[in-house]
């Protein structure tokens, strides 16, 4: 989701995210999905991607709370999904 709008992305597909525009990934399929981000300039060190990887690891939807904890402390607006 990028700005409200669903997009469906496969296999070799680039999503181009400007800095400041609410997006959020998810997948609905049973098999496990792989995505690289690039973030450039680096603003978001190893840490952040660690403790939402904590978050993430155990399967199944994360805990919001938690999420939007981790993202304010490196500066990010978490925003509730429409």
């Amino acid at each position: 989701m990028l700005e409200g709008e669903t997009i469906d992305v496969g296999a070799g597909d680039l999503v181009w995210i400007e800095r400041g525009k609410v997006h959020g990934f998810t997948n609905p399929f049973d098999e496990p999905a792989v995505v690289l981000c690039t973030i450039t300039p680096g603003l978001l060190g190893a840490e952040y991607f660690r403790e939402i990887r904590g978050l993430l690891g155990g399967g199944g939807t994360p805990d919001p709370k938690a999420m939007a904890e981790v993202m304010l402390r490196y500066g990010l607006v978490p925003v509730k999904p429409a």
